[in-house]
């Protein structure tokens, strides 16, 4: 047995840190050993001037704190130098196959092997970061955790993604999985829901209060390479009673800096399938890369080589020639094309509305795109070929109108004719009914000033009233039909989204026939 030569007692402080008691001389071994250099830190203003020296450190030396998701990392430096570590043992769960047939019994898709090992992993050890490519299916992993979060009775489950349209995409996606309840969708204003699910954004969770995180029983953290980020560090620090910390992404960079980042707030990265694996199986396209390189002319390179890489930037995008090879090379295409730009108005814009002029029509998404817009998108392309519905904004100015025009005389304050425009346009059926309270609201009011206006032209001198409009009525029923607008659009969102479409459609079918009965009367 090899001889002892030093002693950590290790302490869980929360569920984020562990309190490390030792000599001042392993304190100091600790420090360097969890010690890097950021990449590319002698660029960064602060390390120039001399205010920062350009490494993250690990652990703390002035509260003997590191992140509890790093003591597989204790334990290695402790074998390493014959250290003894003791104090602390890892929670975990026993998962059973029984436990696991539990969680899946009513999704309608069946788990693949490396689906069903990595919710293992993740359920047994609590806190990991699934390392997943795109297309294996982690939305699917993601709800199985959150079914296994339900099996354990633990509090609500709290999903984070980086945009609102995969927030759409997120909670579609546990529609199609069988969830039959109440899913909340946070981003903008919102404050908070008592739903079970709760999906969200990064921006979101920033405007929460500090202890916002930890009415939740489990977290689960979309795109975890990007938790790195000093404000998202922020939010996984604030999870301090939360036991269920999972992380998810499709690469994991290789800089040792960044992993035992993320390691240290998700947990252990466990490597759950791989492109190449998933080719060789089908599951993905086998996928050719033929990379294009450009040829410029020498006064055009010498032109660059004196540039800013800002400059060079600008220049690159503008290129006339390159962005018209870009959209020949578009025009030869078959099938569905996807081209990718980074700066949105510099250079999407303008390939937009270049490529826009071929007989093929297009879509140009970003990050101001609507989630109902891009959602509608996604959907189209994944389900066929060549074929894009192209929503015009006259359209919706031309049905803005008609909808206008007849509710204001029938009476009927436009959400009759209005959800269902709504919906053709792709809000969900919940969305589709709060927004045509608050389109309502618009319809009421120039309809109102149009019966003031009508009236007082008529001269009709009615008790109470200016024009066709009744004063008391008019004082009566808009602070009224305002409070319960608001508390009928919250309540729509808490009723199920098929339940509600049948009994709108019912409601409708009613209305038709009163409106056809009345018509043949006259």
């Amino acid at each position: 047995m090899a001889e002892v030569h030093g002693r950590l007692v290790v302490a869980k402080t929360d569920e984020v840190y562990l309190t490390v008691s030792a000599e001042d001389s392993i304190r100091k071994e600790l420090s360097e050993f969890f010690k890097f250099k950021v990449p590319g830190a002698e660029f960064i203003p602060a390390v120039r001037k001399r205010f920062w020296d350009g490494y993250i450190r690990l652990f703390n030396l002035n509260t003997n704190k590191i992140y509890l998701g790093l003591y597989d990392y204790l334990e290695e430096f402790c074998e390493e130098r014959n250290y003894s570590i003791e104090g602390y043992e890892k929670d975990t769960d026993i998962f059973t196959i029984e436990r696991f047939e539990e969680i899946v019994k009513d999704i309608p898709l069946e788990l693949r092997d490396y689906q069903k090992e990595a919710v293992a992993f993740a359920a047994h050890n609590q806190k990991c970061i699934l390392v997943s490519p795109t297309a294996s299916g982690k939305s699917l992993m993601i709800y199985s955790l959150i079914r296994y979060n339900f099996l354990k009775k633990n509090k609500k489950a709290l999903v984070i993604v980086p945009t609102t349209s995969l927030v759409e995409q997120m909670t579609k996606d546990f529609q199609d999985y069988g969830f039959r309840g109440d899913i909340a969708k946070i981003y903008g204003g919102d404050k908070g829901s008592d739903a079970p699910i709760v999906v969200t954004t990064w921006q979101s969770m920033m405007r929460m209060p500090k202890d916002f995180g930890n009415q939740f029983g489990m977290v689960i953290g979309d795109e975890a390479h990007l938790f790195a980020a000093k404000s998202l560090t922020k939010i996984m620090e604030s999870l301090t009673d939360v036991k269920y910390k999972i992380g998810t992404t499709g690469t994991l960079q290789e800089t040792k800096t960044h992993k035992l980042q993320l390691e240290g707030m998700f947990g252990p990265a466990h490597f759950v399938t791989t492109s190449k694996e998933l080719m060789d199986e089908g599951t993905l396209a086998n996928l050719k890369i033929k990379c294009l390189v450009l040829a410029y002319s020498d006064n055009e390179r010498k032109l660059v080589s004196k540039m800013s890489y800002q400059e060079e930037m600008d220049w690159i995008v503008r290129n006339e020639t390159r962005n018209k090879f870009i959209n020949n090379l578009v025009k030869d295409m078959n099938g569905n094309t996807l081209v990718l730009f980074q700066f949105v108005e510099k250079h999407g814009r303008p390939l937009y509305e270049q490529i826009e002029k071929l007989k093929r029509k297009t879509f140009f998404v970003f990050g101001g795109t609507d989630a109902i817009d891009r959602e509608k998108v996604r959907e189209i392309v994944e389900k066929e070929k060549d074929a894009i519905i192209d929503i015009k904004l006259h359209l919706k100015v031309i049905l803005g109108f008609v909808v206008g025009f007849i509710s204001a005389p029938m009476g009927i304050g436009g959400a009759i004719m209005n959800v269902p425009i709504l919906k053709f346009f792709g809000y969900s059926i919940n969305k589709a009914i709060g927004s045509a309270a608050a389109i309502g609201f618009l319809i009421a009011l120039f309809g109102a000033l149009g019966f003031l206006v009508t009236g007082s032209y008529l001269k009709t001198n009615l008790p109470l009233s200016i024009g066709f409009l009744n004063i008391p009525a008019f004082l009566i029923f808009i602070p009224i039909t305002t409070f319960m607008a608001r508390i009928g659009a919250r309540t729509v969102h808490k009723i199920d989204k098929n339940k509600i479409s049948k009994l709108l459609g019912i409601f409708l079918l009613i209305v038709a026939i009163k409106f056809f009965y009345e018509y043949t009367k006259l």
